[in-house]
């Protein structure tokens, strides 16, 4: 855990330093590269017993370095077809593309860190109005998933989601749309991002945000006939068997609150930051979706395209308040209470030389 802390203490005092520096003319810049950097020697210096996924992707990765290009190209076809055997053909088309340069996975974790780091460092550097609160939300909340666990869908979020709203807010669909066919052999459940584009044409009236709420509830109501059926649609029919345990009840209880607290002071937030509104639709529709994880877990993976604007979000609504003391307060406090969900927590970490 210490090195966790370390990376959050780091962050803190890059940031007093770069922003709050008069020597720095664009200290925003400077920390987000900084922060950028630390979660990339984190991630690709970390050893296969850090994260769930991490020994598995590596035993994919040898399997991978086993097979000829005509092998991984042959499962593009039944996986076209819709063959329950033959799952992301892409990803394995990715490595073996990756290894004609190197085989060595400790570089390709460093490839990977590098793929999802830099758009979203970019991302928030673009985006956030609040990039130290920004990093300390994927600190705690996300890091899990997409810096030491995952590998395929953390590929896709970088791309998919932070070069392609980049792409979307610039109105470029086509390279958008070109991008999405690529990822969605590398993790069908991209597709999910097919509804990125339409967020900027959603306005939140009144109406709307009643809606909203009353869509919310009978998501949760209907979880069970919805994850069958978006289970079909992704392709991992096995997620709607129900395991007993899931969910992600601190998690959910979060979002939950910010997406309340958030509707309410909607129009303070846009008037601020117009492009908040983006952020708001897409955190609506994570809100949809996570219902789904109290049925199997699993069903993260499809939210996780759309809570990522959490890191945004937050940020938009603090700076909502018109009262700036209220706006510190609420900066302290928040950053006090990821941390706090860290420490709690307790995770682990070593680095791939203390194996």
């Amino acid at each position: 855990m210490i090195v966790y802390l370390t990376n959050i203490a780091l962050m803190i005092l890059g940031y007093m330093v770069f922003v709050f520096s008069e020597k720095f003319k664009n200290g925003k810049l400077y920390f987000c590269v900084q922060a950028t950097v630390q979660w990339i020697l984190i991630s690709g210096l970390r050893s296969t017993r850090v994260g769930a996924d991490t020994q598995r992707y590596k035993d994919m990765f040898e399997m991978v370095e086993k097979e000829s290009f005509g092998d991984i190209f042959s499962d593009f076809i039944p996986w076209l077809l819709g063959s329950a055997d033959v799952k992301d053909p892409g990803y394995s088309l990715l490595q073996k593309v990756f290894q004609v340069f190197s085989t060595d996975y400790q570089v390709f974790l460093f490839f990977v860190a590098i793929v999802f780091m830099v758009p979203l460092g970019i991302w928030i550097y673009r985006n956030s109005p609040n990039a130290l609160l920004s990093f300390i939300i994927f600190s705690t909340l996300f890091y899990s998933f997409f810096a030491i666990t995952g590998i395929r869908q953390t590929i896709v979020t970088g791309i998919g989601v932070f070069i392609g709203d980049e792409l979307i807010k610039k109105k470029k669909f086509l390279p958008f749309a070109i991008i999405l066919l690529l990822l969605i052999p590398i993790h069908k459940s991209a597709i999910a991002m097919i509804v990125l584009p339409f967020l900027r044409y959603v306005k939140l009236n009144p109406l709307l945000k009643g809606l909203s709420v009353i869509v919310m509830v009978a998501a949760y109501l209907l979880r069970s006939p919805m994850m069958t059926f978006l289970s079909g649609i992704i392709g991992y029919e096995s997620y709607d068997n129900f395991i007993s345990g899931a969910g992600a009840l601190t998690f959910s209880l979060l979002y939950y609150i910010m997406i309340f607290v958030g509707l309410l002071l909607y129009e303070d937030a846009l008037e601020k930051t117009p492009d908040a509104r983006n952020a708001y639709i897409a955190m609506i529709i994570g809100a949809i979706l996570l219902p789904l994880t109290t049925i199997n877990p699993s069903a993260m993976r499809a939210v996780q395209y759309f809570s990522v604007f959490l890191m945004i979000f937050i940020p938009y609504i603090i700076k909502s308040f018109k009262n700036e003391v209220w706006s510190a307060v609420f900066n302290i406090a928040g950053i006090s209470a990821l941390v706090f969900l860290l420490v709690r927590n307790a995770p682990s970490y070593t680095f791939f030389w203390q194996v």
